[in-house]
């Protein structure tokens, strides 16, 4: 199976840039600076692996484990190592195809950045929804007043986290509760939200 799309990936190479390729040779094709932790021997085993529904995990290049979580025809979640993930989503807008991928790493919480990419895995500026943290905090009433103020400073401070659904076109925010104490993770559950937004007709729309 790796032969025939390694054959893919070498015929993509004389394909027009304007035609369509598959999720797996972006994949292949991501330059160092984009996915620097796996060379391409490791993401056509990865590939590979996971096609034969066995456990795809592959050595990087720190001598770490990787592994491909999920794929579909235009998603891709990978663990790169213990303490990050890469994600990429392939869109379309108008005849272009962009690649945006999400790097996170968790370290006090989960902090995640977004690139965009054309096809060819040059970087463009794109319209990004851009969000501070005051924006997930909502009103509760199971949430007391003192507890409320108690939290506040620290909900403005933590990292947000980014997340693509894999089956359709909506990437979802939220900020990331895990450096908080296990006493105070519920309230702070109680107290923000989830924001999600649909890549419709080229741009991103909020979703009630």
């Amino acid at each position: 199976m790796k032969r025939l799309l390694l054959l893919a990936i070498l015929l993509s190479s004389l394909m027009p840039r304007c035609m369509a390729q598959t999720l797996d040779i972006y994949f292949v094709n991501a330059p160092k600076s984009v996915l620097p932790l796996l060379d391409r021997t490791a993401r056509l085993d990865l590939m590979d692996l996971y096609a034969s529904g066995l456990p795809a995990k592959a050595e990087n290049l720190y001598g770490g484990q990787s592994e491909l979580l999920k794929k579909t025809s235009d998603y891709l979640m990978l663990k790169t190592s213990d303490a990050g993930t890469w994600q990429l989503k392939v869109l379309t807008a108008g005849h272009d195809t962009l690649l945006v991928c999400i790097q996170s790493v968790e370290a006090d919480g989960v902090s995640s950045r977004i690139s965009v990419y054309q096809n060819d895995w040059k970087m463009v500026k794109r319209d990004m929804p851009h969000l501070t943290n005051e924006k997930f905090v909502k009103n509760s009433t199971e949430v007391t007043d003192f507890d409320r103020q108690r939290l506040m400073p620290t909900l403005l401070h933590l990292p947000i986290q980014a997340t693509w659904h894999a089956d359709e076109p909506v990437i979802t925010f939220c900020l990331s509760l895990n450096s908080l104490p296990k006493e105070y993770i519920n309230l702070a559950k109680e107290l923000t939200k989830n924001i999600s937004y649909k890549w419709q007709s080229g741009k991103f729309v909020a979703q009630p």
